[in-house]
C-alpha cells in the first residue's frame, strides 16, 4: 500500500521533540520506524520456515519431487505439520483419471470429522456418484490453519505450485484466515490521525491491508491458472451467525468520558432488552454504536436481538454480520478464524476482474435455509461445517467440476440426495469435541449441552468418553500421565485422540462444558455428579491454599483479554498481572460450607492517578462486603465464615468503580507503546490484581511478616 511522504509530518515533528529530549530510547525506535537508519533486520523465508527444499526438487506443501522421480513424497523436515495435512505419504504421477485438486483451510480439512470425514471424501462421493471411481481423482490439499501471511505459509505459494499436480481443475476453499495485519511501520505514516481519530484508524489500517493482499493473491493465481488454462473455482466460507457469540466487553479508549457513557448505555439496552422493550434498547444500541464508532461489536449484537424480538430477520443478519466483523481491527486477543464481508466482497470484485469463477457459501446457504440465518444445522462451531454443510458445499463444488470438465450440466441441489455421511460414531466424535470446543470458545451453555445431547444420541458409546474426560479435567494428574487419560487413549475414537490428545490443552475447572456432560450423562441414566464432586474435592481450599489466578480456575471464567497475564505474549508489556476490563470480575473456587475461608487479596486501582474508590465483593450472589482502595497496592485479609460458602464450586465476584476519564491520554500511551513495540492497551482497565489466594481459615495459616505488616483485615458475614 503506498504510503504519502505528506503523511509523516506529524511523525516527523514528534522525531525533533524527541529528539532534544532526553528520551533516546524512543528516538533511536523513531528513526527505525522511518527507514532512516535501513529497515530492520527480518528474518529469512528459512528462518521462518523449516528447511528449504533441495535443489533439483519440485514442492507442494509438505510433498517434494526429487529429481529423476514422478511421484511427490512427503518431506521429513516437515514432520510437525504432517498432522495438519492430509495423512497421504505420496501423490503419485497423475494417471488417465481426470484430476481435481482441492486446496483450503480447516474447514476444507473437515476439523473435528479428521482423519475420519473430510471435504474432500465428500467431494470425492458425489463426483463418483456420476463418473464412476476410475474416471475422477481427489487429490486433497486442504491444511489447518493455512494462511493469507506470508510467514505461516503463504496460500498464494501452494495455490501456485499445485499445478505441478497437472490438475484438470483446481477448488480453492479458503478465506477464514484473513485478518489483514497491520505493521507497526505503518503506523508513523498515519499517526497524526490514530491521535486525533482513535482505533477507528487501525480499523480502516487493517482492511486497506488486507485488500491488498486479496488483491495481490488473486492477481497472481489467476495469472497462472490462465496461462495454463486450468480451471479454478474460488469457494468464499460463510460463518454461523446464528449460533456464534463472540464475547463482549467494554469498547476501545473513548475520548472525553465516552466508556462511562457507553457502559452507562450497555447497562440500560441489557435490562431494556430484558424486558422485550426492543425500541429502547436498539435505541441506546446506537448510541453505544456512535460513541465507538463501529469498532466494537456489543452494540450491534443488541440491535439484532433487538431486530430479531420485532421480527424483522434481515435486519438481524445485517448486525450479526456487522458484529462478526466490528473486531478485526484488534490483535489484543487471539479471535475465532472468520470471513468478513470485506473479504466477501474482494474476493467478488478480484474474480470478476481476472474471470475467476465463485461460489459464494453466504448465498448458497441462504438459499438453502430458504433465508434463515446459518446456524448449528450447517456449523459445528464458528466456521467449520457439519455432515449437512459439507454436504451442500461439495454438492456446489461437484457441480461446478461437472461442468468446467465439460461432463454433464447437474444443478447442485441435485447432487444433495448422494449419501456421503460417515457412520454415526463419527458424527457422535465430531458433537463431542464441538461441545468442547464451544464451551473453551466462550459459548453459551444451551449450546454446548445441544452438542453433548447430540454426541450421545449419535453414539451412546461417547458417555463413557465424556465420563474419562470429566475425570481427566479434574484429575491431580497431568492429562496425558492421569489414568483417565490412558483410557481414553485406549477407546477406538480416532478423531477424539486427534484432537484431544494430540496437543492437550491445559486442565481447567471447564464449568460450562462438564456442567453439560453431568446433565447429559443423568438424562441417560448415569448418575456421575457424586464421583464429581469427590474428584472436585481434592482440590478443596480444605485441603490447601487455592491460586483464584491459576489458569485451572480462571480460564473458563474470565473474559479472553483478562487471561492474556498468563498466557505467552507475542511481545514485551509493561505488566505481568491480571488486568480488569470490565467493572466485573468473577473467580471460582471449590469450597466447604462446614469450613470458613480466608482471601489474600493483592490490589489496586489503575496506575492513572492519586484517586482511592471502593470495590464490593460478592460472594455466591449473597454475600457482600466493601473495601477502599487507591491506586497504591494494598494487601488485604478477608475472612469468610463457614456457612457462607458453598459444597462444590464458588464464585467471588470483585465489583470495580467506573475508571475516571482516561480517553485521550489512555489512547495516546497507547499509541506510544505500539510505536515502541511493547503490547498495548486500547481499553480501559478497572483495577489490577497482583494475587488472589484462598485458603482454609480454620487451619494454621501462616504469612509472612511483611504481608502482616500491611494486611488489612475485613470479615463479610452470611
Amino acid at each position: 500500500m503506498a504510503q504519502s511522504p505528506e503523511s509523516l509530518k506529524f511523525f516527523a515533528n514528534r522525531l525533533a521533540q524527541v529528539a532534544v529530549s532526553d528520551d533516546g530510547a524512543e528516538m533511536l525506535r523513531r528513526l527505525q520506524l522511518s527507514g532512516l537508519m535501513g529497515k530492520t533486520p527480518k528474518k529469512t523465508q528459512d528462518e521462518k520456515r523449516s528447511l528449504p527444499a533441495q535443489a533439483g526438487t519440485d514442492q507442494v506443501g509438505i510433498w517434494e519431487r526429487k529429481q529423476n522421480t514422478s511421484h511427490f513424497t512427503r518431506r521429513m523436515d516437515k514432520r510437525s505439520e504432517w498432522h495438519l495435512w492430509a495423512a497421504v505419504g505420496q501423490i503419485q504421477r497423475k494417471g488417465p483419471a481426470r484430476r481435481v485438486v482441492l486446496l483450503g483451510e480447516s474447514v476444507a480439512r473437515g476439523y473435528l470429522y479428521e482423519p475420519q470425514f473430510n471435504a474432500a471424501k465428500a467431494l470425492t462421493l458425489i463426483l463418483e456418484s456420476r463418473l464412476g471411481k476410475s474416471a475422477i481423482e481427489i487429490i486433497d490439499l486442504a491444511r489447518t490453519d493455512l494462511d493469507v501471511e506470508e510467514e505461516k505459509g503463504s496460500i498464494k505459494d501452494l495455490i501456485i505450485s499445485a499445478l505441478l499436480l497437472e490438475p484438470d481443475a483446481l477448488i480453492v476453499f479458503a478465506g477464514n484466515n484473513w485478518l489483514g495485519r497491520y505493521s507497526v511501520s505503518d503506523l508513523p505514516y498515519c499517526e497524526r490521525a490514530l491521535r486525533e481519530e482513535g482505533t477507528p484508524v487501525l480499523k480502516r489500517l487493517s482492511e486497506n491491508r488486507l485488500q491488498e493482499k486479496i488483491r495481490d493473491l488473486m492477481k497472481d493465481v489467476a495469472a497462472a491458472y490462465q496461462a495454463r488454462r486450468v480451471p479454478l473455482l474460488w469457494m468464499i466460507p460463510e460463518f454461523n451467525l446464528g449460533d456464534w457469540r463472540d464475547p463482549v466487553n467494554n469498547a476501545p479508549h473513548l475520548p472525553t468520558g465516552g466508556n462511562r457513557e457507553w457502559i452507562a448505555h450497555f447497562e440500560a439496552a441489557r435490562v431494556a432488552l430484558r424486558d422485550g422493550q426492543f425500541t429502547a434498547a436498539a435505541s441506546l444500541a446506537q448510541k453505544m454504536i456512535e460513541l465507538d464508532q463501529g469498532v466494537h461489536n456489543a452494540g450491534f449484537y443488541i440491535l439484532a436481538d433487538c431486530s430479531r424480538g420485532l421480527g424483522d430477520l434481515g435486519a438481524e443478519r445485517r448486525y450479526l454480520e456487522s458484529a462478526r466483523d466490528a473486531l478485526l481491527w484488534d490483535r489484543s486477543i487471539h479471535r475465532s478464524p472468520r470471513r468478513s464481508a470485506l473479504t466477501q466482497q474482494t474476493l467478488q470484485e478480484e474474480a470478476q476482474k481476472y474471470r475467476v469463477e465463485i461460489a459464494d457459501l453466504a448465498t448458497v446457504f441462504k438459499e438453502y435455509l430458504k433465508e434463515g440465518l446459518p446456524d448449528r444445522r450447517l456449523f459445528l462451531d464458528y466456521c467449520h461445517l457439519t455432515v449437512e454443510g459439507l454436504q451442500v458445499a461439495m454438492a456446489v463444488a461437484s457441480s461446478w467440476v461437472l461442468r468446467s470438465l465439460k461432463v454433464m450440466n447437474v444443478p447442485w441441489r441435485q447432487l444433495l440426495s448422494v449419501k456421503i455421511a460417515p457412520v454415526t460414531k463419527v458424527q457422535g466424535e465430531a458433537a463431542f469435541l464441538a461441545a468442547l470446543h464451544n464451551g473453551h470458545w466462550y459459548q453459551s451453555y444451551e449450546l454446548v449441552h445441544y452438542y453433548c445431547a447430540q454426541a450421545l444420541q449419535l453414539a451412546p458409546e461417547i458417555a463413557k468418553v465424556m465420563v474419562h474426560f470429566i475425570e481427566m479435567q479434574n484429575c491431580q494428574a497431568p492429562m496425558l500421565l492421569s489414568r483417565p487419560g490412558q483410557k481414553l487413549a485406549e477407546l477406538d475414537c480416532p478423531s477424539i485422540q486427534h484432537y484431544l490428545l494430540r496437543n492437550p490443552q491445559d486442565q481447567h475447572l471447564d464449568r460450562t462444558v462438564i456442567d453439560a456432560m453431568i446433565s447429559v450423562l443423568d438424562k441417560a441414566g448415569i448418575n456421575y455428579a457424586e464421583s464429581l464432586a469427590r474428584f472436585r474435592n481434592e482440590r478443596s481450599v480444605v485441603h490447601k491454599p487455592t491460586n483464584l489466578l491459576d489458569s485451572y480456575y480462571c480460564a473458563s471464567s474470565l473474559h479472553p483479554r483478562e487471561r492474556k497475564w498468563n498466557t505467552p505474549e507475542r511481545g514485551p508489556t509493561r505488566s505481568n498481572y491480571y488486568k480488569a476490563y470490565w467493572h466485573q470480575s468473577k473467580f471460582l473456587f471449590i469450597g466447604d460450607p462446614h469450613r470458613p475461608v480466608r482471601f489474600h487479596l493483592t490490589c489496586r486501582l489503575p496506575n492513572i492517578s492519586s484517586s482511592t474508590g471502593s470495590i464490593l465483593i460478592e460472594l455466591n450472589g449473597r454475600t457482600r462486603g466493601e473495601v477502599e482502595i487507591s491506586s497504591e497496592w494494598t494487601n488485604w485479609d478477608i475472612s469468610v465464615p463457614a456457612g457462607a460458602t458453598q459444597n462444590g464450586i464458588n464464585e467471588i465476584m470483585i465489583h470495580w468503580p467506573i475508571p475516571e476519564p482516561m480517553g485521550r491520554k489512555a489512547l495516546e500511551a497507547a499509541i506510544a507503546d505500539t510505536l515502541s513495540d511493547i503490547t498495548p492497551e486500547f481499553y480501559p482497565i478497572f483495577g489490577e490484581i497482583h494475587s488472589f489466594i484462598a485458603s482454609d481459615a480454620g487451619a494454621d495459616q501462616t504469612m509472612t511478616s511483611s504481608i502482616q505488616e500491611e494486611l488489612r483485615s475485613v470479615v463479610l458475614q452470611k
